[in-house]
């Protein structure tokens, strides 16, 4: 069996880790064919290969047509669970409902009742959807991330500023 071991040691964006995966062997098409699944429109995704300091890299890039910038989280749900395969929009899925019970707590909400903001656009569902596509397409069914030794960011995103812990370790 396979294992995606990440460790981000100052931090991880979904773009990021997409663009990694597709590096290590991730069909860039198949990945584009479950966000296709989803239903969502107005969106197109590339990656590029580059040189940084001497290192080769690749980086995801979302364009997006269509200026929905924030959805409600049962919608984004119901988007990733029309994904196939199955396990893709189970993970997907888990993913999103993690999300919004996580904002769900953070304001004072039920989970299926949470407005997504800057999570709600486009990028959110491409990133999300197509990390689980290129786990399954690269046959990895278990995830595990090491903690991120960073110290705490501050956001800015539109409904409040806050400081944003590192992430803990927790299985995909």
């Amino acid at each position: 069996m396979k294992i995606c071991v990440i460790s981000p040691f100052t931090g991880l964006a979904g773009d990021m880790l997409l663009a990694a995966l597709v590096d290590a062997g991730a069909p860039l098409e198949r990945i584009r064919a479950a966000v296709a699944g989803s239903g969502l429109t107005g969106w197109d995704l590339r990656v590029q290969s580059l040189l940084t300091h001497g290192l080769t890299a690749a980086r995801a890039l979302v364009d997006v047509t269509d200026d929905a910038t924030s959805r409600p989280a049962a919608e984004l749900i119901a988007m990733a669970g029309r994904v196939e395969p199955a396990p893709v929009a189970d993970r997907a899925v888990a993913a999103l409902r993690a999300i919004a019970e996580a904002e769900g707590r953070l304001h004072g909400e039920a989970p299926e009742r949470v407005h997504l903001h800057e999570l709600g656009g486009h990028d959110t569902l491409v990133d999300v959807i197509g990390v689980c596509a290129a786990l399954d397409a690269l046959e990895c069914p278990l995830c595990t991330v090491a903690r991120c030794r960073s110290a705490a960011a501050r956001s800015a995103p539109r409904t409040a500023s806050c400081r944003v812990p590192p992430p803990r370790p927790r299985s995909c």
